[in-house]
């Protein structure tokens, strides 16, 4: 787990946020994961770290923009946050992260 994921983690529990989970593997035939998930929800969460490496992080690749329109069109609501944006505005991420579960919510 990243310093930006145990951070999110925190934030989770600080904001009592249930029902994330971690690693969540959502599909059958890849190996894909994400950081965190609301299964009935269908709400992942990405942490996104490495911007300012030289490749951009493992966030920034192709493979993962796959990952990302994979998921999607089975239905997930994908949020990607950075470690700076989490640390900078915690409250900002949370609320975003709230919009979303109160619309999804009204979908089930």
């Amino acid at each position: 787990m990243s310093d930006g994921e145990r951070y999110f983690d925190t934030i989770l529990k600080i904001y009592k946020i249930d029902n994330f989970v971690k690693e969540y593997k959502f599909h059958e035939k890849r190996k894909w994961r994400f950081d965190f998930a609301n299964i009935s929800k269908m709400i992942a969460v990405e942490i996104d770290g490495g911007q300012f490496m030289k490749v951009g992080g493992r966030h920034n690749r192709d493979s993962d923009r796959e990952k990302i329109n994979k998921a999607t069109s089975m239905g997930w609501s994908v949020l990607r946050f950075s470690t700076q944006e989490l640390k900078r505005n915690p409250q900002g991420c949370i609320d975003f992260l709230k919009e979303t579960i109160k619309k999804k919510h009204r979908l089930f």
